[in-house]
C-alpha cells in the first residue's frame, strides 16, 4: 500500500504503484519556516516568549490541522509562556476551530501558559462567547504584551 495520502481517492491508502513506477497523487507538506505560513494563510511569529498565531479568513477542518501543526512547530523551537490567537482576518469559524483551540489551551495549561484571543471581528466572538472560550481565555491587550517581556 502507498503511504502517501491520496488526494484523488480521498483515501488514506491506495494500491501501491508498479515497481519503478511513482504515486501520481502528491501531496503538499508544510514548508518548515521561522515566521510559518502556510497555504490557508495562519502566518505565526514569536516576539520573546509570545506566539503570535494569526489565523486564516476561514478556520474550518483542513485549517485546523494546518495551525495545530505550525503552533507545534513554533512552540518547539523556542519557549513560549503565552499563546495569542489573532482573528483579525478571520471570517468563518467552525466547531473544529474551537475544539483546535481548546487543544492549545490545555497544552499550554500543562506548561503553565496563557492563551489570548485578539482583534476577533463581532460574528466570530459571538461563536466564541457560544461556545464558552471567554471562561477559560481573556482578550489580549496592549498591557498584556508587557507582561510577556
Amino acid at each position: 500500500m502507498c503511504s502517501f495520502f491520496c488526494r484523488k481517492s480521498e483515501e488514506f491508502r491506495h494500491k501501491t504503484p508498479a515497481v519503478g513506477e511513482k504515486c501520481k497523487n502528491k501531496v503538499k507538506y508544510p514548508q518548515s519556516r521561522r515566521n510559518r505560513k502556510v497555504e490557508n494563510g495562519a502566518n505565526y511569529k514569536v516576539r520573546g516568549t509570545v506566539l503570535y498565531a494569526l489565523m486564516p479568513k476561514e478556520v474550518d477542518h483542513h485549517s485546523s490541522q494546518e495551525m495545530k501543526l505550525g503552533i507545534a512547530e513554533a512552540r518547539g523551537k523556542r519557549k513560549v509562556t503565552r499563546l495569542v490567537f489573532d482573528f483579525s482576518k478571520t471570517d468563518f469559524m467552525d466547531s473544529s476551530g474551537i475544539g483546535m483551540i481548546l487543544g492549545r489551551y490545555k497544552e499550554m495549561a500543562a506548561v503553565g501558559g496563557e492563551v489570548f484571543v485578539k482583534d476577533a471581528s463581532p460574528r466570530v466572538k459571538k461563536i466564541l462567547e457560544m461556545s464558552g472560550i471567554y471562561r477559560i481565555i481573556q482578550s489580549w491587550d496592549g498591557q498584556n504584551e508587557e507582561r510577556g517581556r
